[in-house]
């Protein structure tokens, strides 16, 4: 018997994890759609559909072929999207107003630091821990271990 079986049963295991999948679905279609219109308005075509569609297929056979080809792309795609956040630092660093910046925190450190993990939270989730089980070496131990910690570091 697994652990989410005892807490809760097999039952709500399954549309839990339905659910999830449900959830991963809506909001891969959502950041494709987004993905192709932004494409399609460079371009000026007038199907974003058939963009996301085209992303979509190229991505699952991608990630058809398995996990070090999708790795790969991975890694590909987080260095262009770390030199655009670069250039923009850098050609955006000669636009900078210092007026703009009183003050600075109007709520306080303690309110930035408190609106920062609840966008972090919000954006990645307690599940995106859960979901390294079968990359970790003892996910029994080490899971429960991270989410606890990243609860505490929340507070």
């Amino acid at each position: 018997m697994s652990i989410q079986e005892s807490v809760l049963g097999s039952y709500a295991g399954y549309i839990a994890g339905f659910i999830w999948i449900i959830a991963i679905i809506v909001s891969g279609a959502a950041v494709a759609l987004s993905f192709g219109g932004y494409f399609s308005s460079i371009l000026n075509i007038a199907s974003p559909e058939v963009i996301a569609a085209l992303l979509i297929l190229i991505l699952a056979i991608i990630n058809y072929f398995g996990v070090k080809h999708s790795a790969r792309l991975a890694t590909i795609l987080i260095t262009i999207n770390i030199a655009i956040l670069i250039l923009f630092a850098v050609a955006g660093i000669f636009f900078v107003k210092l007026s703009n910046f009183t003050p600075f925190f109007p709520k306080g450190i303690s309110g930035m630091l408190a609106s920062s993990a609840f966008i972090f939270f919000a954006y990645t989730g307690f599940a995106r821990v859960t979901m390294l089980g079968e990359e970790i070496e003892e996910p029994k131990r080490t899971i429960p271990r991270a989410i606890i910690l990243s609860i505490t570091i929340l507070r």
